[in-house]
């Protein structure tokens, strides 16, 4: 209890850490951490929303959770299986709960913002393209265990 408890301020602190050192302009500090925020809200939505089971990051954990011992991790595995490798690794080796699974790929998320912002902020005028960081369904989708946190950030990290 206590170690999910810490991992969560560490993960929080970890990226607004990474955050303020990294960006010197105060307006863009002050807008990615208050873009970390914004997501983190989205990512605790679809975790209390994930928690009846309807979810696919619902499945993904308690899928590999409930069969710890058995579990066998492929190398070749591309789609739902490659996220429970990732799982299975936080899991049995980290002993994430849900909730810090959910919260590791939210931040991994939130980290494709965070380069998309420092490459279409770099000479552009902020004031007119800041609307499009906060959509709700890109924060939503990308801030939950699943592929899609995952294939955001490497879009992003391809741009930079």
């Amino acid at each position: 209890m206590y170690y999910n408890i810490l991992f969560t301020i560490f993960v929080i602190s970890l990226v607004m850490f990474i955050i303020t050192k990294n960006n010197t302009n105060i307006y863009d500090r002050k807008m990615l951490l208050f873009m970390y925020v914004y997501h983190l809200v989205f990512a605790f939505v679809y975790y209390y929303m994930s928690l009846d089971g309807s979810a696919d990051a619902y499945s993904y954990y308690y899928s590999v959770y409930d069969h710890l011992d058995e579990f066998k991790v492929t190398l070749n595995a591309l789609n739902t299986g490659f996220i429970k490798n990732i799982t299975y690794v936080l899991i049995k080796y980290l002993d994430l709960s849900y909730l810090n699974v959910c919260l590791l790929f939210a931040s991994v998320g939130y980290f494709g913002f965070y380069f998309l912002y420092s490459l279409l902020f770099k000479d552009i005028d902020k004031k007119y393209l800041i609307i499009l960081f906060f959509i709700p369904s890109m924060h939503f989708w990308s801030a939950g265990l699943g592929k899609e946190p995952l294939m955001f950030f490497a879009l992003c990290l391809l741009t930079v």
